[in-house]
């Protein structure tokens, strides 16, 4: 018995919304008012022929007419029920639309992430070449340094204008190779410093206002990162 009550309540309440949809397709015509009536009543008559078969078809026996389930049925207000058919139309929507703002900022906070690190590792990179720079002028300064070495210990024999000479010669030599060293590293320290005033360019916002904590923490960093370099 129970089980047929809930059948039944679930069949008279998706016949009612399917009435109800009906019910507001029906176009208002400006006749009087018992042209309205006739065209209402064509159309509960239409819909109690639809409970009916889809009682039969289920295999529902039919109630009484008196039941107290079909007079609620009847006495209940189309109007009410297409709101709230409205109302859950709305909420959805409004629930897809905070799902699709809140996977856009998901998106956007990745694709900073990603961007961040692609960043740092070309800043990696680069400071390893300076590294590898400073490391090979290095190692050819100690080599000049020995070859005068060895050069001042072969002439302490030689009489002292060729020791003046070649002395003289040796530091002309070294002051050239001095002198173009200096020149590489200010070559280095050039284009590091347009790459990174470039980068700094393309990282900071137009609007200092629109900074957010981390791109402030990132652009001093780099910052401190230029000077250093620089000096």
């Amino acid at each position: 018995m129970m089980n047929y009550q809930i059948a039944t309540r679930i069949a008279f309440r998706s016949l009612l919304i399917l009435h109800s949809q009906k019910s507001s397709r029906v176009p208002k015509c400006r006749s009087d008012s018992s042209t309205q009536d006739s065209v209402e009543m064509a159309t509960d008559a239409a819909f109690l022929e639809e409970v009916s078969a889809f009682l039969n078809t289920s295999g529902l026996p039919l109630t009484p007419a008196h039941d107290e389930s079909i007079e609620r049925f009847i006495q209940l207000d189309p109007l009410h029920v297409s709101s709230s058919i409205d109302e859950g139309g709305v909420s959805s929507a409004s629930t897809e639309n905070s799902t699709t703002r809140t996977t856009k900022l998901t998106e956007k906070r990745k694709k900073e992430g990603l961007r961040k690190l692609r960043y740092q590792k070309r800043l990696k990179s680069e400071q390893e070449t300076l590294r590898q720079v400073k490391s090979e002028l290095s190692k050819q300064l100690e080599g000049l340094k020995q070859v005068r070495q060895r050069q001042k210990n072969s002439n302490n024999d030689g009489s002292s204008h060729d020791l003046a000479w070649r002395e003289h010669a040796a530091r002309q030599q070294q002051e050239r190779f001095l002198a173009e060293m200096e020149q590489k590293q200010l070559r280095a320290a050039i284009g590091v410093q347009a790459s990174y005033i470039e980068k700094l360019r393309r990282t900071l916002p137009e609007d200092p206002a629109a900074m957010t904590p981390d791109t402030a923490a990132t652009s001093s960093l780099e910052e401190n990162v230029l000077l250093r370099c620089v000096l």
